[in-house]
Protein backbone atom coordinates (compact mmCIF):
# COMPACT_ATOMS: atom_id res chain seq x y z
CA UNK A 1 0.00 0.00 0.00
CA UNK A 2 1.44 3.37 -0.97
CA UNK A 3 1.34 6.60 1.07
CA UNK A 4 -1.70 8.04 -0.75
CA UNK A 5 -3.73 4.88 -0.23
CA UNK A 6 -2.75 4.85 3.46
CA UNK A 7 -3.86 8.48 3.85
CA UNK A 8 -7.17 7.79 2.14
CA UNK A 9 -7.85 4.73 4.28
CA UNK A 10 -6.96 6.65 7.44
CA UNK A 11 -9.28 9.48 6.43
CA UNK A 12 -12.05 6.95 5.74
CA UNK A 13 -11.51 5.39 9.15
CA UNK A 14 -11.60 8.75 10.94
CA UNK A 15 -14.54 10.20 9.03
CA UNK A 16 -16.79 7.16 8.61
CA UNK A 17 -18.93 7.70 11.70
CA UNK A 18 -19.49 11.39 10.85
CA UNK A 19 -20.42 10.55 7.26
CA UNK A 20 -22.80 7.85 8.49
CA UNK A 21 -24.46 10.34 10.86
CA UNK A 22 -24.92 12.84 8.02
CA UNK A 23 -26.22 10.08 5.72
CA UNK A 24 -28.83 9.20 8.33
CA UNK A 25 -29.77 12.88 8.54
CA UNK A 26 -30.44 13.18 4.81
CA UNK A 27 -32.29 9.86 4.86
CA UNK A 28 -34.67 11.37 7.44
CA UNK A 29 -35.20 14.48 5.31
CA UNK A 30 -35.98 12.61 2.13
CA UNK A 31 -38.10 9.50 2.66
CA UNK A 32 -39.28 8.26 -0.72
CA UNK A 33 -42.94 7.24 -0.38
CA UNK A 34 -44.00 3.65 -1.15
CA UNK A 35 -45.34 4.59 -4.58
CA UNK A 36 -42.10 6.34 -5.45
CA UNK A 37 -41.81 9.79 -6.90
CA UNK A 38 -40.60 11.44 -10.05
CA UNK A 39 -38.48 14.54 -10.38
CA UNK A 40 -39.22 15.05 -14.06
CA UNK A 41 -37.08 14.95 -17.14
CA UNK A 42 -34.46 17.57 -16.26
CA UNK A 43 -31.66 15.13 -15.55
CA UNK A 44 -29.16 17.80 -14.56
CA UNK A 45 -31.48 19.01 -11.78
CA UNK A 46 -31.83 15.47 -10.48
CA UNK A 47 -28.06 14.87 -10.69
CA UNK A 48 -27.33 18.19 -8.95
CA UNK A 49 -29.76 17.25 -6.17
CA UNK A 50 -28.06 13.87 -5.71
CA UNK A 51 -24.63 15.52 -5.74
CA UNK A 52 -25.77 18.03 -3.10
CA UNK A 53 -26.79 15.14 -0.86
CA UNK A 54 -23.55 13.21 -1.41
CA UNK A 55 -21.46 16.36 -0.94
CA UNK A 56 -23.19 16.98 2.40
CA UNK A 57 -22.54 13.41 3.52
CA UNK A 58 -18.88 13.78 2.51
CA UNK A 59 -18.47 17.11 4.31
CA UNK A 60 -18.03 19.10 1.10
CA UNK A 61 -19.98 22.10 2.35
CA UNK A 62 -19.54 24.56 -0.52
CA UNK A 63 -20.30 21.83 -3.06
CA UNK A 64 -23.47 20.94 -1.17
CA UNK A 65 -24.59 24.59 -1.19
CA UNK A 66 -23.79 25.12 -4.88
CA UNK A 67 -25.41 21.87 -6.02
CA UNK A 68 -28.56 22.37 -3.92
CA UNK A 69 -29.03 25.85 -5.35
CA UNK A 70 -28.40 24.63 -8.88
CA UNK A 71 -30.87 21.77 -8.51
CA UNK A 72 -33.65 24.04 -7.26
CA UNK A 73 -33.05 26.73 -9.87
CA UNK A 74 -32.94 24.25 -12.77
CA UNK A 75 -36.02 22.32 -11.67
CA UNK A 76 -38.09 25.46 -11.11
CA UNK A 77 -37.03 26.83 -14.51
CA UNK A 78 -38.00 23.53 -16.13
CA UNK A 79 -41.41 23.57 -14.44
CA UNK A 80 -41.96 27.22 -15.40
CA UNK A 81 -41.16 26.45 -19.02
CA UNK A 82 -44.12 24.08 -19.01
CA UNK A 83 -46.47 26.35 -17.05
CA UNK A 84 -45.85 29.47 -19.15
CA UNK A 85 -44.96 27.73 -22.41
CA UNK A 86 -42.04 30.11 -22.84
CA UNK A 87 -38.28 29.97 -22.81
CA UNK A 88 -36.95 30.27 -19.25
CA UNK A 89 -33.33 29.48 -20.08
CA UNK A 90 -31.96 32.96 -19.50
CA UNK A 91 -33.97 34.05 -16.48
CA UNK A 92 -31.98 35.07 -13.42
CA UNK A 93 -32.40 32.98 -10.27
CA UNK A 94 -34.51 35.66 -8.57
CA UNK A 95 -36.76 35.92 -11.64
CA UNK A 96 -37.21 32.15 -11.59
CA UNK A 97 -38.16 32.19 -7.91
CA UNK A 98 -40.53 35.15 -8.32
CA UNK A 99 -42.17 33.58 -11.37
CA UNK A 100 -42.52 30.23 -9.61
CA UNK A 101 -44.25 31.93 -6.70
CA UNK A 102 -46.58 33.86 -9.04
CA UNK A 103 -47.43 30.58 -10.79
CA UNK A 104 -48.21 28.89 -7.49
CA UNK A 105 -45.35 26.39 -7.81
CA UNK A 106 -43.90 27.57 -4.50
CA UNK A 107 -45.27 29.66 -1.64
CA UNK A 108 -43.85 32.81 -0.01
CA UNK A 109 -41.99 30.86 2.69
CA UNK A 110 -40.34 28.60 0.12
CA UNK A 111 -39.43 31.62 -2.01
CA UNK A 112 -37.81 33.27 1.02
CA UNK A 113 -35.86 30.08 1.83
CA UNK A 114 -34.71 29.76 -1.78
CA UNK A 115 -33.66 33.42 -1.70
CA UNK A 116 -31.62 32.75 1.44
CA UNK A 117 -30.00 29.76 -0.25
CA UNK A 118 -29.25 31.95 -3.28
CA UNK A 119 -27.44 34.40 -0.98
CA UNK A 120 -25.33 31.53 0.43
CA UNK A 121 -24.65 30.27 -3.07
CA UNK A 122 -23.68 33.69 -4.41
CA UNK A 123 -21.40 34.39 -1.45
CA UNK A 124 -19.41 31.25 -2.22
CA UNK A 125 -19.68 31.12 -6.02
CA UNK A 126 -18.65 34.72 -6.71
CA UNK A 127 -15.58 36.56 -5.48
CA UNK A 128 -16.29 38.89 -2.60
CA UNK A 129 -13.72 41.14 -1.00
CA UNK A 130 -15.16 40.16 2.38
CA UNK A 131 -15.27 36.37 2.53
CA UNK A 132 -18.47 34.86 3.93
CA UNK A 133 -16.41 31.95 5.24
CA UNK A 134 -14.06 34.26 7.17
CA UNK A 135 -16.98 36.34 8.47
CA UNK A 136 -18.75 33.18 9.66
CA UNK A 137 -15.57 31.80 11.22
CA UNK A 138 -14.92 35.04 13.10
CA UNK A 139 -18.54 35.24 14.29
CA UNK A 140 -18.35 31.66 15.61
CA UNK A 141 -15.02 32.35 17.32
CA UNK A 142 -16.41 35.52 18.89
CA UNK A 143 -19.52 33.75 20.18
CA UNK A 144 -17.35 31.12 21.86
CA UNK A 145 -14.66 33.46 23.18
CA UNK A 146 -15.91 33.49 26.78
CA UNK A 147 -16.92 29.81 26.85
CA UNK A 148 -14.05 28.02 28.58
CA UNK A 149 -15.56 24.60 27.90
CA UNK A 150 -14.90 25.05 24.16
CA UNK A 151 -11.38 24.65 22.83
CA UNK A 152 -12.00 26.58 19.61
CA UNK A 153 -13.85 26.42 16.32
CA UNK A 154 -13.34 23.55 13.90
CA UNK A 155 -12.59 25.49 10.71
CA UNK A 156 -13.75 22.52 8.64
CA UNK A 157 -17.26 22.76 10.09
CA UNK A 158 -17.82 26.50 9.69
CA UNK A 159 -20.09 26.17 6.66
CA UNK A 160 -21.88 23.01 7.79
CA UNK A 161 -25.02 24.86 9.00
CA UNK A 162 -25.44 26.56 5.60
CA UNK A 163 -24.85 23.28 3.76
CA UNK A 164 -27.31 21.50 6.03
CA UNK A 165 -29.97 24.17 5.44
CA UNK A 166 -29.36 24.02 1.67
CA UNK A 167 -29.72 20.25 1.42
CA UNK A 168 -32.72 20.20 3.76
CA UNK A 169 -34.46 22.83 1.61
CA UNK A 170 -33.72 20.97 -1.62
CA UNK A 171 -34.90 17.71 -0.04
CA UNK A 172 -38.19 19.26 1.11
CA UNK A 173 -38.75 20.88 -2.28
CA UNK A 174 -38.01 17.77 -4.35
CA UNK A 175 -40.01 15.52 -2.06
CA UNK A 176 -43.08 17.76 -2.35
CA UNK A 177 -42.61 18.25 -6.09
CA UNK A 178 -42.22 14.53 -6.70
CA UNK A 179 -45.13 13.43 -4.50
CA UNK A 180 -47.74 15.81 -5.86
CA UNK A 181 -46.55 15.06 -9.38
CA UNK A 182 -45.83 18.73 -9.97
CA UNK A 183 -42.66 17.54 -11.64
CA UNK A 184 -44.79 16.41 -14.56
CA UNK A 185 -46.69 19.47 -15.73
CA UNK A 186 -48.58 19.19 -18.95
CA UNK A 187 -46.29 19.34 -21.94
CA UNK A 188 -46.70 22.60 -23.86
CA UNK A 189 -49.40 22.27 -26.47
CA UNK A 190 -50.92 19.07 -25.02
Amino acid sequence: MDRLEEELRENDRQEFSRRLTRFREIDEWFQVPPGGLSLGSDWEATLAFQEARFAYVSGLWISAILCAGTALERHLAWRLMHVFNKNTEHLKAKEITDSAMEAGLIDRQQADEISKLRSYRNAHAHFRRDSRYVETLHAQMESLRDDESVDGVDANLVLRPEARAAVMLASAYFLAAGIDESSHPEEPGS
